[in-house]
């Protein structure tokens, strides 16, 4: 199955509709009628250099879900990051507070919402 990726510059920052990659496998739209299911904005690429711009990897959900796990490895698989909330705000370091070095992060998205289970899967470019 191909792939659709659309991406979104806000300010530069590329943001993947992370929908289009996986879409849902419900097919009746007025199950989500506001919308909130498949509209995450998820960066492309961050930069945790300290200069404030594009510091942190954060996942935009339009609607607070009512349960959610965001995992990130990195390219050997290892986690680098983990929280049980959707206030993601991801700085580059690992699990032990070092700085993850510049390259590809795989990331995984897993939440609830109106009794909806969703799992999106995607990556980010870390840049130093």
């Amino acid at each position: 199955m191909k792939k659709i990726l659309i991406t979104l510059l806000v300010t530069g920052i590329g943001f993947t509709l992370a929908s289009l990659n996986n879409p849902t496998v419900y097919t009746n739209p007025d199950q989500d009628p506001d919308n909130c299911l498949d509209n995450l904005q998820i960066p492309q690429r961050f930069t945790p250099n300290g200069d404030t711009i594009n510091d942190v990897f954060i996942i935009d959900f339009p609607c607070p879900p009512e349960s959610c796990e965001i995992q990130l490895f990195d390219m050997n698989g290892k986690e680098v990051y983990i929280t049980k909330t959707s206030n993601v705000h991801w700085n580059g370091d690992d699990t032990e507070g070092k700085p993850c070095p510049s390259g590809i992060y795989d990331w995984k998205v897993r939440y609830m919402y109106h009794m909806k289970y969703v799992e999106r899967k995607g990556q980010t470019l870390l840049l130093r």
